[in-house]
């Protein structure tokens, strides 16, 4: 069995869930959405707390009528991890 990459997303930075999911991250987190990248690191930056990663997650439940991202957000450490958890709540 090969490696998994990591670095390989299953979602289309096209998709518009993920292209809205995307900028409200980074209104969230004080950043501009064209330089969010998925390997983009999220500890350090502003809003990357616990505090605010929880905050980006409810956010995101609201904005997109989803459920289940409030659990994940503690293990968010890239921006593609958020959009990872979005892409598996809405397909």
């Amino acid at each position: 069995m090969s490696p998994v990459d990591e670095t390989q997303h299953t979602w289309s930075s096209d998709d518009p869930v993920i292209v809205r999911a995307t900028a409200i991250v980074a209104q969230t987190l004080g950043r501009d959405a064209e330089s969010l990248r998925p390997e983009s690191v999220l500890a350090g930056g502003p809003g990357a707390d616990e505090e605010g990663l929880a905050n980006v997650a409810s956010l995101l439940e609201m904005e997109l009528d989803i459920d289940g991202l409030y659990e994940d957000a503690a293990d968010w450490e890239t921006v593609g991890d958020i959009l990872d958890s979005v892409h598996d709540q809405t397909t």
